[in-house]
This record gives C-alpha cells, structure tokens and sequence, in this order.
C-alpha cells in the first residue's frame, strides 16, 4: 500500500513534488536522472522533481525513528527527513560563491502542509520564488543632443535691428531660404542625462535670391549691389553659399518621464564658406536664353552665428543670427544674416 505527498502552490508556481513511501519494495530512483537542461520548456518552474521511495519494512516501533534521505545535484541539494508523522523538505541552490543556500524549507503533517521561505530568490530559469515580484530597477537610456538631423528655413539680411533693404541689399524673401544637413555629434555629459555640451560637423548652403532687377556685381574689388541693363530682365538673380559648420552648444533636456523629450539648446557655429557663387537668368536682346555664373564677389571665407533651438522629441524650431558680415570687410555691402526655420533631428 503507497503512502503519498502531494506539495503544491500555486502561488508561487511550484509543483511535482511526490513522495511515494512504499511499506514494502525497494527504491527506485528513475526521476533524478533526467537533465533540465534538455527541458523544453525553462519558464517552467520545477522546484523538486524526486520520486523518494523508502523501504518501509520496519516494525511499528521503528516508524517513529528518524529517516533523512539527501539528493544532491550540480546546483541544488534537497534533503527530505520523516520522523513519525512529520515530514521536512528542505532546497538549498548553489551560489556564485559555491554555498549553499536555503531557499525552501516545508513541513507537513498528517497531510496537512506548513510551508516557510527563508529567502526571496529566484531560481535559474529565472522566475522569482515569491508571489511578489522584485522591482526591476530602471534602465537609465543615454541622452543625445539634437545636433544630427536637416533643417530649413527662410533666410535675410540684417543690421541687428531691421530686416531685410539694408544697404541697398533687397532680397526676395519667400525665395532666400537655408537648408542644412548635420552629419555627427560629440556630446559631453555635465549632469546626468539633462544637461550636456556638444559639437559637431554639418554642411549647408545659403541662398539669397535679389529682386528689384539687380544682381552682385565687382566694381574696382568691391562688391556692389547694381541694376541690370535697361534691355535685360533677370528670370533669377541669386547669390548662394555653401558652408562646412562645427558647432559648440548646450543642451538642456527634460520631460522624458512623461514619454515625450522637451529641448532647449543654444550655441555658436563657426564655418567655412568654401563655395561662393552667383547664378543669374536672363534672355538677351536676341531673346536666347543666357545662364551666367560669378564667383567670390568678396564673399567671406568665414563665418560665425549664434543658434538657438527649442523642441519636442525629434521636431523643433532653429533660428540664427551672424554678427559678422556676409562680405568681407570693405569689400562689400555692410550686411549680416539671420535664419528662422523647423529642424527633424535623428
């Protein structure tokens, strides 16, 4: 006849655990020699899997003696002792630093089962012993600045108060517009994921289209603003700089615990005008149509702005103004330029 205990909780996932106590027979052990690294399923929590089978030959006085049976595998120990009508189960795992630990103990008797954790782990397949799950500590994500990406926006010149018609210089300004590509960022981090200082390089071209029939044009090394021929209507007169940029900005990052990253950055951009040149369309007096390209026109080899950017997640605002002249000093009209546009960064 089998005496049987059955172990089971719900709660915390644990199953399979028989004890089959034969009065006569003899013990076979068939359940410890199967490997749980060839289960197929390792979210499966099997805290004991041991079919214990005792010879219990023994009178009725010696059933009140004490019985301990150990099992001991790579990373687990389990002891299971019987002394009358009580019986203790006992887990210990195998640690990092090769001790073992208790990480399960339950007594039951009379079929009734009083069960004790002595210590909230998790087993290797990596479910957690307890109900109550421990709280997963937060992945902080690294921060980047809102440097790469491409911008575009309208363009004109200024004084540093008015716009635009400064120095005889008019442009058209639904056509003058800047378009940019920033290609890569170097941030440092100065306070956690909020505050950070970066640079850069980025490319970007200027144009500067002039109405009111004139163009650029050098007169004895400097560059004037002059009317076309009286017989000659410009189709397009512009002006257009192309640009090598480094920045050096901070950036101020917030509102990412509210799923969406609120921006601010400001900073200074110096750049390289390596390609300046003037493109005008016309027709002649025969009515050919002509295409005449200038270059230099004492364009500055430099540049410096001031930039300033505000937004949310991948899309924002830019605006930039250059205190420095567009053309070199006295070598054309005093003017400087200011842009104002929306800017994607990825």
């Amino acid at each position: 006849m089998k005496r049987g205990f059955s172990v089971c909780n719900e709660e915390l996932a644990i199953y399979n655990l028989q004890f089959l106590i034969f009065d006569e027979g003899f013990a076979v052990l068939n359940f410890l020699t199967f490997n749980l690294k060839q289960m197929k399923h390792k979210g499966s929590i099997i805290l004991l899997a041991a079919m214990i089978l005792i010879f219990n030959n023994l009178s009725a006085q010696e059933k009140n003696d004490s019985i301990t049976q150990t099992f001991q595998t790579a990373k687990r120990r389990i002891v299971v002792a019987e002394a009358g009508k009580e019986v203790k189960v006992k887990v210990f795992n195998r640690t990092d630093s090769s001790e073992m630990q208790a990480i399960y103990e339950g007594t039951f008797v009379d079929g009734k089962e009083y069960e004790k954790y002595t210590v909230n782990h998790a087993l290797d397949w990596g479910i957690e012993l307890f109900s109550k799950k421990k709280k997963k500590k937060r992945r902080c994500r690294r921060s980047y600045p809102h440097w790469n990406g491409i911008g575009w926006g309208f363009t004109t010149v200024t004084d540093g108060v008015r716009f635009n018609n400064i120095d005889n210089v008019s442009l058209k300004t639904e056509l003058s517009n800047e378009f940019f590509i920033n290609l890569t960022e170097i941030p440092f981090t100065l306070y956690r994921n909020n505050l950070m200082i970066y640079t850069g390089f980025g490319i970007s071209w200027k144009n500067f289209h002039l109405k009111g029939n004139t163009c650029f044009a050098e007169k004895e090394g400097v560059t004037v603003v002059q009317l076309a021929p009286s017989d000659i209507s410009y189709k397009k007169s512009r002006l257009r700089v192309f640009s090598v940029n480094i920045p050096l900005a901070l950036e101020f990052q917030a509102g990412r615990a509210l799923g969406h990253q609120f921006y601010i950055s400001a900073g200074v951009i110096g750049g390289f005008n390596l390609f300046r040149s003037q493109k005008l369309k016309y027709k002649d007096t025969n009515g050919k149509k002509v295409k005449q390209y200038d270059k230099g026109l004492n364009v500055a080899r430099v540049s410096f702005e001031f930039m300033a950017q505000v937004g949310v997640d991948a899309v924002g605002i830019f605006a930039k103004y250059s205190p420095m002249s567009l053309f070199e000093n006295d070598e054309g009209p005093n003017v400087q330029t200011a842009s104002l546009g929306l800017f994607f960064s990825f």
